[in-house]
């Protein structure tokens, strides 16, 4: 989906596997957020943290994220979603940090600097179970091909609106 993106926006993905808040707080003060002026940055990180950090820990490393793009990148709007689902079921101990997570880090979004865009519902099958479906996550963490045209869609206005094509 990023291939399709890139067809109308100039995109640099600096996401790595493994990734950890402290990983992007310090590439970010680094250099990798220099050289260039961003118009929207897409912030979804904090699973990996997920697995050892208590809920608050993790929000914090988000906010310190938050703060350095604010500093590197002052003429960006940040697109901020939330952690995605993990586990089949809302049971699962690391789906309920990362709900706890997200419940946090919400309240950072301004909704001009930094937009929520909270999606993870379209993840899940409808009805109470909340049942996250391997046919779109099937090691109940990271989305496929289906995954990623439901993220997809549900990014690409934001892109239309922050940068204008």
């Amino acid at each position: 989906w990023l291939e399709r993106l890139s067809k109308t926006y100039s995109i640099l993905d600096i996401g790595y596997g493994g990734d950890r808040t402290q990983h992007l707080v310090w590439r970010g003060l680094n250099g990798e957020l220099d050289g260039y002026k961003a118009k929207c940055i897409m912030l979804m990180i904090g699973t990996n943290n997920s697995r050892s950090d208590k809920p608050e820990d993790v929000a914090k490393g988000i906010r310190r994220i938050l703060d350095v793009i604010a500093k590197k990148q002052p003429q960006a709007k940040t697109l901020l979603l939330p952690i995605f689902p993990r586990g089949e079921g809302p049971e699962h101990r690391l789906r309920k940090n990362n709900e706890q997570v997200n419940a946090i880090i919400k309240g950072y979004a301004d909704g001009d600097k930094v937009i929520w865009c909270d999606f993870n519902d379209k993840f899940l099958e409808p009805g109470p179970d909340k049942v996250l479906p391997r046919s779109l996550m099937p090691d109940l963490l990271h989305p496929n091909h289906d995954g990623y045209l439901i993220w997809e869609a549900a990014v690409r206005p934001y892109f239309t609106k922050v940068c204008g094509k």
